[in-house]
């Protein structure tokens, strides 16, 4: 679940909001060709990536969105990747346009996102 509602208050999720872009946070630089140029070079928000259908880099960018929020919310105390790892993996994959890189970061964030929490 994406708690979406939660997302413009500041101090929930430290300034992360569905209004920002995808690129801003995840940038990789050189766009290959295909659907990162959909991605990356339309601007989408964070909210319109998470309404992205399709697997390869459009599931990554949407288990990333995920993957911020949920490293960047005051509701979850760990999360098993920094913020930093998290960005620096995804630009990495997505610049290097390799469809097995993409799917294991993907399975990967996954995993991560779909950890018990205490959200209600």
């Amino acid at each position: 679940m994406a708690h979406t509602q939660l997302w413009n208050e500041p101090s929930e999720n430290n300034d992360v909001t569905t209004t920002d872009t995808f690129d801003s946070w995840f940038g990789a630089g050189v766009i290959p060709d295909g659907v990162l140029q959909k991605i990356l070079a339309n601007g989408l928000t964070l909210l319109e990536v998470l309404g992205l259908s399709g697997g390869g880099e459009q599931a990554l960018a949407r288990q990333a969105v995920a993957a911020l929020i949920n490293i960047n919310s005051e509701a979850i105390d760990t999360y098993p990747m920094t913020q930093e790892d998290l960005v620096n993996s995804v630009s990495h994959a997505l610049n290097n346009n390799n469809a097995a890189e993409i799917s294991a970061l993907t399975n990967l964030l996954n995993t991560y996102n779909t950890l018990e929490t205490d959200w209600v």
